[in-house]
């Protein structure tokens, strides 16, 4: 089963692998491989934190992915690979609509 919580710390390694695996799909698409830089090094930089939102996905208390959003924006949504195409992604994003 699915739950969605409010992001917490201890859960930094995890969003990190999630996002770094699922970037390089995304950017192995559009053909930008050697654009890639991890969340380690990006999410300040690009502001994930600053959103008033950001979201854990969870199953079987696992992050298996995050989104972060505001009231005007829905700005970051990974998935971790394994878990694509299970619902995850629409579950995240039917929450931020809420």
């Amino acid at each position: 089963m699915i739950s969605i919580q409010k992001y917490d710390e201890r859960f930094w390694p995890d969003i990190c692998m999630i996002h770094d695996a699922a970037r390089k799909i995304e950017l192995k698409y559009a053909s930008l491989t050697d654009a890639f830089l991890s969340l380690e090094k990006i999410a300040d930089a690009e502001g994930l934190f600053d959103y008033t939102h950001v979201d854990l996905a969870l199953i079987g208390g696992r992050a298996v992915g995050f989104c972060a959003y505001s009231a005007e924006e829905l700005a970051w949504l990974y998935i971790a690979p394994e878990h694509m195409r299970k619902g995850i992604g629409h579950k995240l994003v039917s929450h931020a609509l809420d």
